[in-house]
């Protein structure tokens, strides 16, 4: 494995071959919604999951917070509300025609 530093960069690096090529406002813009959505998610997202536990847990017969995969769940439903996002994003900045 290698260090973050260089998995950073190599991240970097994409996003800047992606910036250059879709141009500068619309990547300015989808990168900002991507980092309020991480923003939301670290903010409101554990709060949100025992909410959703309590109101919705008992109607369902489920308790997500007591389940021995509670942490897998919390990651589907995160990576679910993150790609719903990003998907909800790219069809908007998408060129039409």
């Amino acid at each position: 494995m290698s260090p973050i530093e260089v998995l950073w960069i190599a991240l970097a690096l994409s996003f800047g071959f992606v910036g250059a090529a879709r141009g500068y406002p619309r990547e300015l813009g989808v990168t900002t919604v991507v980092l309020v959505d991480i923003l939301i998610l670290e903010r409101f997202g554990q709060p949100a999951m025992a909410f959703f536990d309590s109101q919705i847990g008992p109607t369902l017969g489920i308790q997500i917070m007591q389940h021995p995969n509670r942490d897998l769940i919390q990651f589907f439903v995160f990576t679910s509300f993150f790609l719903l996002i990003v998907f909800a994003v790219w069809l908007h900045a998408a060129p039409v025609g």
